[in-house]
């Protein structure tokens, strides 16, 4: 077993070392000798982090494992509980929290959102952003500080004196503005941090409706550099001993709770006997694979425990209450849709041109909706179990006044998504509680589900993929490296032989000739 990684190592040490000593007897200049084992030390480390990232492609290192172990609580603490408005009932379509900025202070409705770490709000100076509330003035407020070019933290001018703040998002829309340290309060808890003040929108605006004003994201802090680097809100309050590094979340179609610092155990079954022996009672986990989003590792789709999809049509999968929509890569996708218009074509909006999975909406009853299969999600030591009335969501109300409510999947892909985002319509499943002490991402069920199924699974098969695809890029880099190397040796031998170099001149046989005076070396 190699725990570390370290048998490419020595593997490419081992080929770099005979490889020079091979290619010096063929005669190769000291330069390209050099190139080359420069190519091959790069690649044996690079071929070893790919290992390593091979090994933990669906789990966590053993450093994290030890880390784990010490600082694992015995109990969450209860936490500071926030109502979320909004959800994918109404036109919203988003979770939102209301967040004050400013002294005199002034109330925004934010979404909150784990796909992200980045808190906007619109401020005056905005033309086109359309707010539910009145847009942020730093001239009204007394603890406002706005972030100027000539401060060290500051990494991009945005040529007024103010630091530049600006987000682009995969569909082409975005938003600018500039940075502004302030006081703000979300409920009774005291923070000060720097966020974006929008000064102007591109294309549709990142929040869906104007029901909410801003954006709060809770998402790693790497993710906050907009281009410069700040601290986000949640880490803030961490960072000054508000709360715990932990936060959980219950979402229904309406409303919400977000429970900063810990998990509130009157939202969840405690008593739930599926997660035995997790260390929290009621809560089965899944590691955080990546601190970035909360990345975790997904490697099979089942519907009514059959397998649709095989591991490797996963790459990440990302839980992000930002998102409303279960995304897949178009791979997983279409495999999902081939599967149920193959065996579910009698249930209503499955099979036709105008399916589902175009787009489309239908009227469906109560009994309609429950004919529908579940659909169980394998993550790393998780069986999740999704019922119809999660993954059948209601179309936001834009109906006229006594049209039936129509329903739609909340399963889609877009070209522009290679990973697949487990999103509110999947999380208002769970209590989802987002353990960054530990690395981990819990579920739990919440109060009143008697059909709650979900339980402890089997650990992510090994992936062999990213290491072998690190192999052959290693070999196509290496052998045009010596192709390389061996024009130039080639083409330089071919001009010695067309100008060969002056014979040096031997002092020694001139003085004998006579060509030069004997050295006098008398005294």
């Amino acid at each position: 077993d190699d725990p570390d990684g370290l048998q490419p190592l020595f593997l490419f040490f081992f080929v770099a070392l005979h490889t020079v000593h091979a290619v010096s007897v063929m005669g190769l200049p000291t330069t390209c000798l050099l190139v080359l084992l420069v190519l091959l030390v790069g690649g044996a480390s690079w071929g070893g982090v790919v290992h390593a990232q091979r090994r933990q492609i669906h789990g966590v290192s053993l450093g994290r494992n030890l880390k784990r172990s010490l600082v694992l609580p015995a109990r969450y603490e209860d936490g500071e509980d926030f109502v979320l408005d909004g959800g994918i009932a109404k036109k919203v379509g988003e979770y939102y929290v209301e967040l004050t900025v400013g002294t005199p202070g002034q109330t925004f409705r934010m979404t909150v959102d784990t796909g992200s770490s980045t808190t906007a709000l619109p401020s005056i100076s905005c033309q086109n952003c359309d707010s539910h509330s009145t847009p942020y003035d730093p001239g009204q407020s007394s603890s406002e500080a706005i972030l100027s070019c000539s401060e060290s933290r500051c990494s991009v001018c945005r040529g007024d004196d103010r630091c530049l703040f600006e987000v682009a998002y995969g569909d082409g829309s975005g938003i600018e503005g500039y940075l502004v340290e302030e006081n703000a309060r979300l409920g009774d808890l005291d923070v000060r941090f720097v966020f974006g003040a929008i000064s102007s929108l591109r294309g549709d605006r990142p929040w869906q409706d104007n029901e909410v004003d801003g954006i709060l994201g809770i998402a790693y802090p790497v993710l906050n550099c907009n281009p410069t680097c700040t601290q986000p809100l949640f880490e803030e309050l961490v960072a000054t001993g508000h709360v715990d590094n932990v936060f959980s979340m219950t979402l229904t179609d309406s409303d919400g709770v977000l429970t900063l610092g810990g998990a509130d155990p009157d939202l969840y079954q405690t008593d739930y006997a599926g997660c035995p022996d997790t260390g929290e009672p009621g809560v089965c986990f899944t590691p955080i694979t990546r601190e970035l989003y909360y990345d975790v590792a997904m490697w099979d789709l089942r519907v009514e425990n059959q397998s649709v999809v095989n591991p490797s049509d996963f790459s990440r999968t990302i839980i992000d209450s930002g998102t409303n929509r279960i995304l897949f890569p178009q791979t997983v996708f279409d495999k999902f849709k081939h599967y149920m218009q193959d065996n579910f074509c009698h249930l209503k909006g499955i099979c036709g041109v105008y399916s589902f999975f175009e787009s489309y909406s239908y009227d469906l009853t109560p009994e309609e909706i429950h004919a529908y299969p579940t659909l169980d999600f394998m993550l790393d030591g998780l069986f999740i179990p999704l019922r119809p009335e999660y993954y059948l969501i209601p179309v936001p109300p834009q109906r006229r006044e006594g049209e039936q409510q129509k329903t739609m999947l909340s399963i889609m892909t877009m070209a522009s998504i290679q990973n697949t985002i487990l999103g509110s319509p999947f999380m208002r499943a769970y209590y989802v509680i987002h353990d960054r002490m530990n690395q981990r991402i819990g579920f739990a069920c919440t109060k009143g589900d008697t059909a709650c199924g979900l339980t402890t699974g089997p650990k992510a098969p090994e992936s062999d993929a990213p290491f072998w695809n690190g192999v052959r890029i290693l070999a196509i880099t290496l052998g045009a490296g010596c192709l390389l190397m061996l024009s130039v040796f080639f083409i330089a031998k071919r001009r010695q032989q067309q100008h060969p170099p002056v014979p040096p001149v031997n002092y020694i046989r001139m003085e004998e000739a006579g060509v030069l005076p004997p050295v006098d070396v008398s005294v």
